[in-house]
């Protein structure tokens, strides 16, 4: 049997980041989060254990991840896969520098094997795959977000999860009005830019 080491989530990752890169840290309840530099748009350190934990709770076969930045949220996803034992992610992410960067941060933790990386339009790679997912991570532009979560509820399996970043309504990216879009089970984590958890 392949023995898979198991990750500690609370041992520091190595990682790179682009220049200058800086997550939004005037937005409320920021200070009482921890911001462990993992880049621009990134997502706080205990939204990447919520994203862990998620996943060695709901235990999926395959995961999927849109929009990837620095790979902070996609390291904490195979992260729960390696934990698991079991598992595949792919990431769907637009531009070259951040697929880059992704699979950079993936292979000096160890974390590739268990994740592809596809340079792919989101809406464009929904609405032609026929892939079905048992855990969806969405978190490309705030603008196309509800449309990504449109396309691809279709593609989740009965009962799964999928998560949206960036919910919360004063979000200075903008309001993608999530309460009057969804209309399933959901539950809102108040980080500072909120994670919100819907049941398919």
């Amino acid at each position: 049997m392949l023995h898979i080491e198991k990750p500690d989530p609370l041992k520091p990752l190595k990682y790179s980041l682009n220049k200058g890169d800086a997550p939004h840290r005037k937005l409320r309840n920021a200070k009482v989060f921890h911001n462990m530099g993992f880049g621009k748009g990134a997502l706080s350190y205990e939204e990447a254990l919520l994203l862990y934990t998620l996943v060695i709770i709901s235990k999926p076969k395959l995961i999927l991840e849109t929009g990837s930045e620095t790979g902070a949220s996609t390291m904490h996803l195979a992260m729960g896969l390696a934990h698991n034992g079991f598992g595949e992610l792919i990431v769907l992410e637009c531009d070259p520098k951040s697929v880059k960067l992704t699979v950079d941060n993936l292979t000096k933790n160890n974390l590739n094997h268990l994740v592809t990386v596809k340079q792919e339009n989101s809406l464009k790679y929904l609405a032609k795959t026929e892939e079905t997912y048992d855990f969806a991570f969405l978190d490309t532009l705030i603008g196309i977000r509800m449309k990504e979560y449109d396309l691809v509820k279709p593609r989740m399996k009965p009962g799964s999860l999928v998560a949206i970043h960036d919910t919360l309504p004063t979000h200075p990216k903008g309001n993608m009005k999530i309460d009057q879009h969804i209309q399933e089970p959901m539950i809102h984590m108040e980080s500072p830019r909120r994670i919100s958890v819907v049941m398919v």
